[in-house]
């Protein structure tokens, strides 16, 4: 864990380094603010720091890795020589020749850097996505600007700060293609400095309004399912005829998943993993439920993970009965969220279920007919267990399906009794 987060505070030294020097060195080189040579000193010791990253890389990823094999390959094959470009100036720093603006190509390191940020946290993707595009503009807008300035040259009349600004004030202004006339560019290289720069502002405004679309439709997924819910419950209820009050029902299941965030996939997505990773994860999602079940206590870790990987999410309306007294029961449940009564042939109320509560476990072992109706009293977020599924688990479990039915046995007696 130390070594990852050193490797992680390395590589934002590596941007932020890189970042300071894209500040500095075009400035230094329009205006030469900086006549004792600090800058070329800061470059030098940042560009060794370049060259350690350059050898860590180099190490790091030509070790065969499969978890990160996409980008080993990447790097290998696309981002060393970019690497390699950005040394070039520690050949020449003695020399009168400059070749510091070469770090520039360390941007490319930069983005892979932001990249694997970006894999790594997922969770916040989203929001790394948008500093991301902020972080680009910010720099394409000074590297632009130095250009501008290096090829409409500095007015004396004006301060460093106010020539900087009038050139960023002039390429934001063209980029984004309001272009208001008052810069005018003259000469040919200016001119056609300026046509690359509106082509550029053309296809830069559909990347960012694209990206910013994406970013802000993929931020919440369960929303865009929710509206694509109600649009087909419109369209069915003016095919269909469905009534007004089973209607407003739809509405609020769908309203209440939406609003607890719950996953419409979860199972799918489970499934969509390696046998051990979806194990893990099972066991991580649904270790709190399972661990208050009496009847896995002290059951192998084996007998757990299948357990989880087999339970399914379920969501009950208000009112909704979950099953009546007298069904065959093929389902144990467990309950995450909400409260539900237990109601006796007659419609009186015995008990009531709350959170953390698990019940159906005689008639899924015992294949006996339900002893109780349950009904839901609010919204409830269950988790079932197929008998199907418990009877294949238990069947590799043998030691754990006689104490089970030992427990069983145990708990019909005490209920008779009462």
């Amino acid at each position: 864990m130390k070594l990852r987060a050193v490797s992680y505070a390395w590589r934002l030294f590596i941007i932020a380094g890189t970042t300071l020097l894209l500040i500095l060195l075009p400035i230094q080189f329009n205006f030469e603010i900086y006549e004792d040579g600090s800058v070329k000193i800061l470059t030098f010791i940042f560009l060794l720091f370049f060259l350690i990253d350059f050898v860590y890389s180099l190490k790091h990823y030509s070790k065969f890795h499969t978890h990160f094999l996409h980008r080993r390959h990447n790097y290998l094959r696309f981002f060393l020589i970019f690497d390699l470009l950005s040394l070039l100036p520690i050949l020449f720093v003695f020399s009168n020749i400059d070749f510091s603006l070469f770090f520039l190509f360390k941007l490319f390191k930069v983005a892979f850097y932001f990249n694997e940020m970006k894999q790594i946290h997922v969770r916040y993707s989203d929001f790394i996505a948008i500093i991301l595009v902020l972080y680009w503009m910010a720099t394409a807008a000074h590297i632009l600007s130095s250009i501008w300035l290096l090829l409409h040259h500095i007015d004396p009349a004006l301060s460093n700060s106010e020539n900087y600004i009038t050139s960023l004030y002039w390429i934001v202004t063209t980029l984004t293609t309001v272009g208001f006339g008052d810069i005018i560019p003259v000469g040919n290289s200016q001119m056609i400095f300026t046509i690359l720069v509106e082509i550029m502002g053309v296809g830069f405004y559909g990347f960012i309004i694209g990206k910013v679309v994406t970013i802000l439709s993929n931020r919440d997924p369960l929303k865009i399912k929710y509206l694509e819910n109600l649009d087909n419950l419109a369209s069915l209820s003016r095919t269909r005829k469905i009534s007004s009050d089973l209607q407003k029902r739809i509405r609020d299941y769908f309203e209440y998943v939406y609003t607890h965030k719950m996953s419409y996939d979860e199972s799918e997505f489970l499934h969509s993993l390696p046998p051990s990773l979806e194990k893990e994860v099972s066991r991580f999602l649904k270790k709190e439920v399972l661990e208050k079940v009496s009847l896995f206590e002290n059951a192998p870790e084996a007998f757990i993970d299948s357990i989880a990987v087999n339970l399914q999410p379920v969501v009950l309306t208000p009112n909704d009965i979950l099953f009546h007294f007298g069904e065959i029961g093929k389902e144990m449940f467990f309950v995450l969220h909400g409260s539900l009564k237990v109601l006796d042939k007659d419609g009186k109320i015995l008990s009531e279920l709350k959170d953390g509560d698990y019940f159906g476990e005689i008639a899924l072992i015992k294949n006996q007919p339900r002893i109780a109706t349950v009904q839901a009293i609010e919204y409830c977020d269950l988790y079932s267990l197929n008998k199907n599924a418990f009877d294949s688990i238990v069947f590799r479990f043998p030691e754990i399906a006689e104490k089970i039915n030992n427990k069983i046995n145990l708990l019909e007696t005490k209920n008779k009794l009462s």
